[in-house]
């Protein structure tokens, strides 16, 4: 099958964490998984995956860490799995095995049916999913015409199917995808088209074509299915419903296998490893290995569209791995817990772009940031974070100007943030141990060993005096301490 995890750091921590101690091994005497893993459009946190060998396997995720085995369903030893899409409007769940169509009910309770009598069926694609409707549509490649099926689920669970051809004479698909109302994209050895679902045979746009050194083609819908992604070698071309361009194109470490999307990532598996990138520019951000090189393909599978997806399944030929998406929080506290303070910046900014950071927690880091900062002496780069944060209150800096206890200590928020700093203490007290840190530093840097400190620092040790004088300027620059001086006066 195909599956993988979601989002990465650059650096430092990665975005993708394993979400358990180990993967789930197949049940005994089942063949390695060759059809696709994926998680169902549904409620329930279900995972269904194909094998070479005619099988359905049904896990639950409802405990990521441990994937349950619930049931297998054989569908015929000659009847490799190619293809598996939840139909969840209808209530099925559609299997292409050995060029046929088939479909299973969502917990694979009973034998799967035949849909229609269609032998050959290359490539196969549904719309998407509309909450309010039992219904939904098909884009079919058989030979050399384009099929929609449309099926609408009437009374006691009948499903009725209407046939209709919206293109004729188009050889070689092998790749479909079916985006908003109207979009059909198909990907053939030659190059990607878009057909219209709905005007009929004929309606055909050529998009480009492909070097005969591409590979297959491989089509992912993006963005919720606002956008689509076309594979041309190792490159990632964004296109809209209309097949304009949009956007910048992703450069992959290598050609992919299988590509998925959690927002805000794009998640592809190659070469036995699964490489995360962030949706908005492409930028590579993570690498995962899974398996020895030669292992087989990775399968990678997310839930639905990628949209508001966590979980991200990883198929080897034996076992199946789940990893979910590092939260924004997470990854941001783990590079301030290392200092890497100007990919935390970095990482912060890109959040908040993609809204996925709320207002106060911006503010909550600037705030650590700026403690952090206050601490390891880099007293301007403080003030400004300090001044960042919409949350913090000027009392806080009152213990780096009066020492506790004082009776002005009530008025301090006992706040301690990640607890990643020390508590804030007079600042004389601040430049003595930093200084104490800085000489360790030096020590160590001449012994060849690696250090966090600011390697400015370094090179250029300042002096007792020239920090008091920096650290009190930056303070009354921040505004911060005239609040304190008021109070004092009153």
């Amino acid at each position: 099958g195909h599956g993988i995890p979601a989002g990465a750091l650059p650096r430092g921590p990665g975005a993708l964490r394993d979400a358990g101690p180990g993967g789930a091994g197949l049940p005994p005497g089942l063949d390695a998984p060759h059809g696709p893993l994926r998680r169902p459009l549904r409620a329930e946190p279900l995972l269904y995956l194909g094998t070479g060998g005619g099988k359905l396997l049904l896990f639950s995720l409802a405990t990521p860490s441990s994937p349950e085995f619930l049931r297998l369903l054989p569908i015929g030893a000659t009847r490799p799995v190619s293809a598996i899409l939840p139909l969840p409007s209808v209530a099925r769940v559609l299997v292409l095995a050995d060029g046929m169509l088939l479909l299973a009910d969502p917990l694979l309770a009973r034998p799967v049916r035949r849909l229609g009598s269609l032998r050959g069926v290359a490539a196969v694609a549904a719309s998407p999913p509309a909450s309010s409707q039992s219904s939904c549509s098909l884009a079919v490649a058989v030979g050399k015409r384009l099929l929609v099926l449309d099926l609408a689920l009437r009374e006691a669970d009948e499903l009725e199917v209407q046939t209709r051809e919206i293109a004729a004479g188009v050889e070689g698909i092998s790749a479909l995808a079916w985006v908003g109302e109207d979009s059909v994209f198909a990907g053939t050895a030659s190059g990607y088209s878009l057909f219209s679902s709905s005007g009929g045979a004929g309606q055909r746009t050529d998009i480009f074509t492909l070097p005969e050194s591409a590979g297959a083609p491989r089509i992912r819908p993006l963005s919720g299915g606002q956008e689509v992604m076309l594979l041309v070698d190792n490159v990632g071309v964004v296109v809209d419903q209309s097949g304009q361009p949009v956007g910048s194109s992703f450069v992959f470490n290598s050609r992919p296998d299988c590509i998925v999307e959690v927002f805000p990532y794009v998640v592809v598996a190659a070469e036995s490893k699964v490489d995360v990138y962030r949706r908005r520019n492409g930028v590579h951000l993570q690498t995962v290995p899974i398996a020895r090189r030669g292992t087989g393909v990775l399968t990678v599978a997310s839930d639905g569209d990628g949209s508001g997806g966590e979980v991200v399944v990883v198929a080897t030929a034996y076992k199946v791995f789940c990893y979910r998406k590092v939260s924004a929080v997470e990854q941001i506290k783990a590079l301030l817990r290392i200092k890497s303070y100007t990919e935390a910046i970095s990482l912060l900014e890109e959040f908040e772009s993609d809204g996925e950071i709320s207002n106060d927690m911006i503010s909550f880091v600037h705030a650590q940031l700026g403690f952090l900062l206050f601490f390891d002496l880099r007293f301007e780069d403080a003030v400004n974070h300090f001044l960042l944060s919409e949350t913090m209150q000027p009392a806080e800096i009152f213990p780096f100007i009066m020492r506790d206890p004082n009776r002005w200590s009530d008025l301090v928020p006992r706040k301690r943030y990640w607890g990643l700093h020390p508590p804030p203490k007079p600042l004389e007290e601040v430049i003595d141990d930093g200084l104490v840190t800085l000489q360790r530093a030096l020590f160590l840097k001449k012994a060849g060993v690696d250090t966090v400190v600011d390697e400015d620092f370094l090179s250029n040790p300042p002096t007792r005096a020239d920090l008091l004088e920096l650290a009190i300027r930056n303070i009354i620059r921040s505004g911060l301490s005239l609040v304190f001086i008021f109070i004092e006066l009153q």
